[in-house]
């Protein structure tokens, strides 16, 4: 992969492991990569929980964050995205503004139930997230590289992206899901 600016996209459901996984990144990496959240992005919202005009503002927002992820990383900065795709909409859009940034996608899955364990356990989040997002999360998704994250540990899902990535594989799931989608040749 060229080592230029690009994104490692990590996807996956509430409590699939996708912040551990990069905080395990960035201390493994041989070059420094910026970890961006969704999450982080998203408590900046000025009311917690979500106001009802806050929610009708979410596609913007979205549109926003992934707007400005794209310009860092066309910057010539290396990216961590730590997201969850759950509807055609955020994926249409991520397609929209990706297409010309080489873009690495990793898909994480695990069970059911590892989820609600592992959403309990969180403070912040709601343990009905999981079934929410658990079916939507890769439905029309292609993945560069996916992991169980319920068989591997942080470290061991770092060393097989780093693996991969070190392989000198091109990034070709973002321009496959663009053909899917109706936007490629």
């Amino acid at each position: 992969m060229n080592r230029s600016g690009h994104i490692i996209l990590i996807n996956g459901p509430s409590g699939s492991g996708k912040t551990a996984l990069c905080r395990q990144l960035t201390n493994q990496l041989h070059f420094p990569y910026v970890h961006i959240s969704m999450d982080r992005f998203y408590e900046g919202l000025t009311q917690q929980p979500l106001t009802s005009l806050q929610r009708t503002c979410l596609p913007s927002i979205y549109q926003g964050f992934l707007a400005s992820v794209a310009a860092f990383a066309a910057a010539n900065n290396r990216t961590l995205l730590d997201i969850v795709l759950v509807n055609r909409a955020m994926k249409e859009a991520l397609l929209r503004h990706f297409s010309s940034i080489p873009t690495y996608l990793v898909g994480l899955n695990c069970s059911l139930e590892t989820l609600h364990k592992r959403n309990a356990a969180r403070t912040k989040r709601r343990i009905t997230l999981s079934i929410e997002q658990i079916s939507a999360v890769h439905e029309d998704m292609l993945y560069d590289l996916q992991l169980d994250t319920q068989t591997y540990s942080p470290n061991k899902c770092a060393d097989l992206v780093i693996q991969h990535l070190d392989s000198n594989c091109q990034p070709t799931a973002l321009s496959n899901l663009s053909r899917e989608f109706g936007h490629g040749p």
